[in-house]
């Protein structure tokens, strides 16, 4: 197995999407994907501000 190397410093990783970045990206992605985005997105809603 390959060895990984991380990158130094500490990085952010904690984002959520707020309203609009999910409309836009339901909106741009295909259908069975949006459905897929949706479903995530409402199971994780309180998330989505």
């Amino acid at each position: 197995m390959p060895k990984i190397r991380l990158l130094p410093g500490k990085v952010e990783r904690d984002r959520w999407l707020n309203r609009e970045e999910a409309e836009r990206l339901i909106a741009v992605a295909p259908d069975q994907l949006a459905a897929l985005i949706r479903f995530a997105l409402a199971t994780g809603s309180e998330h989505v501000r």
